[in-house]
C-alpha cells in the first residue's frame, strides 16, 4: 500500500465519521419536526371539540393551553433553528470529506495509469533494443 492509499484510508474513515455525525443531526432535526407536528395536531384536535373548548374558556384554561402551546412551539422552533445551523455546518464538512476521498481516488487511478504507461514504455524499449541486437535472419 503506497502513501496515497494510506491517506485514502484515513480520509475515508474521516468521511464515514462525518457522515455519522451528520446522520445524528438529521435524526435530531426529524425528531424536533415530528414534535412540532404533534403539537399542531393536538391544537387542532382541541379546537375540533367545540364543547370542550367552550368549557375551557369558562375556566380560563384555554388561555393557559394557548400559552403553554405557544411556549412549547417557540422552544422547539429555537431548537430546530439551532439544529438547522449545525446541520448546514456538518453538511459542508461531509462535502469536504467526500471531496477529499474522490480527489484521492482520482489521484490513485492516475498514478496507476501513469505507472502502467511507464512499464509499457520501458517494456517496448527493451523489446526494441532486443530486436535491434538480434542478427538479421
Amino acid at each position: 500500500m503506497n502513501d496515497l492509499e494510506q491517506v485514502l484510508v484515513a480520509c475515508t474513515a474521516q468521511y464515514d465519521h462525518q457522515r455519522q455525525i451528520f446522520a445524528q443531526v438529521v435524526a435530531e432535526e426529524n425528531q424536533l419536526r415530528q414534535e412540532l407536528r404533534r403539537l399542531q395536531k393536538l391544537d387542532g384536535a382541541v379546537h375540533q371539540e367545540d364543547s370542550f373548548v367552550s368549557g375551557m374558556r369558562v375556566i380560563g384554561a384555554d388561555l393557559l393551553w394557548q400559552g403553554w402551546l405557544s411556549r412549547s412551539q417557540s422552544t422547539l422552533n429555537m431548537q430546530l433553528a439551532r439544529v438547522l445551523a449545525i446541520k448546514s455546518y456538518e453538511q459542508e464538512r461531509v462535502r469536504k470529506a467526500f471531496g477529499k476521498v474522490v480527489a484521492l481516488e482520482n489521484l490513485i487511478k492516475e498514478e496507476k495509469k501513469s505507472r502502467q504507461r511507464k512499464v509499457a514504455k520501458d517494456t517496448l524499449g527493451i523489446a526494441i533494443d532486443h530486436a535491434l541486437r538480434q542478427p538479421p535472419v
